[in-house]
């Protein structure tokens, strides 16, 4: 993912690519709150989109990368993943602090 826009310090948007049970694209509103990085994503994937959101804490570690542990939820689709559903999700991964950069893995089952 890849910084695309900042609305203001807290809020801004990212882009990238996604890739594993399903490749495209994504497209990811975050905002920093003091609860942790709240996230709303749509990927555009083969056959539909899936729209999802979640919380990530970055944990700091003196890398210029901070460590990103979080839940997600899978919300709602379109097409072949009109019905798809996850809750519990897990979020992994590495990410800049100023929301410049991020890779991150999402775990879990999904239905659909």
């Amino acid at each position: 993912m890849h910084l695309v826009s900042r609305a203001s310090p807290r809020e801004y948007s990212q882009e990238g690519t996604v890739t594993g049970t399903f490749d495209g694209t994504m497209t990811l509103e975050a905002t920093i709150t003091n609860r942790g990085v709240v996230v709303e994503f749509v990927a555009a994937v083969e056959g539909g989109t899936i729209v999802g959101k979640g919380i990530a804490r970055p944990v700091i570690t003196g890398s210029p990368l901070a460590e990103l542990q979080g839940r997600m939820a899978i919300t709602g689709g379109t097409g072949r993943f009109a019905d798809i559903r996850g809750r519990g999700l897990t979020i992994g991964g590495k990410a800049r602090l100023d929301g410049t950069y991020a890779r991150v893995r999402l775990a879990g089952t999904v239905t659909y």
